[in-house]
């Protein structure tokens, strides 16, 4: 953009160098006041080269940010199929119910080995109790 408006400005420093001669040839009547008008023009015209150019810093900065964040969202590209290999919560249902199946056999089975081991105690308790009175209550 800078490199468009330089025949501009080269254009304006010709109009100010002929027009400040014609002032010259003239006699210098209003030669400062359009001098001034000019160099005010000249000043206009370099500050928007400046802003345009600033303007392109802006965007080539701005052009350089959108490329690492294209280059960072290709590396999340692999994100989907890691999210998809994660366990659903059709997964997790199944094997919540496969968990309480196994959960529950283990109780009955507890529940079995807690009844045989009290009747094996009860009958343990009464052999114990037979021989202390064996030994210990003379018949």
């Amino acid at each position: 953009m800078a490199d468009a408006l330089r025949p501009l400005t080269a254009k304006v420093e010709s109009v100010v160098k002929q027009v400040s001669e014609a002032a010259s040839n003239n006699g210098g009547a209003g030669d400062e006041e359009l001098k001034k008008d000019l160099m005010n023009l000249k000043a206009q015209l370099q500050d928007v080269v400046t802003k345009v150019s600033a303007s392109k810093q802006e965007r080539e900065q701005l052009q350089k940010s959108i490329q690492e964040f294209a280059k960072d969202a290709s590396a999340l590209g692999g994100l989907k199929e890691k999210v998809d290999k994660v366990a659903k919560a059709s997964d997790l249902e199944s094997l919540q119910d496969t968990i309480k199946q196994e959960a529950s056999k283990t109780n009955d089975v507890a529940k079995q080995g807690i009844g045989k081991v009290g009747k094996i105690v009860t009958s343990n308790n009464k052999f114990v109790k037979q021989i202390y009175k064996d030994l210990h209550m003379p018949a």
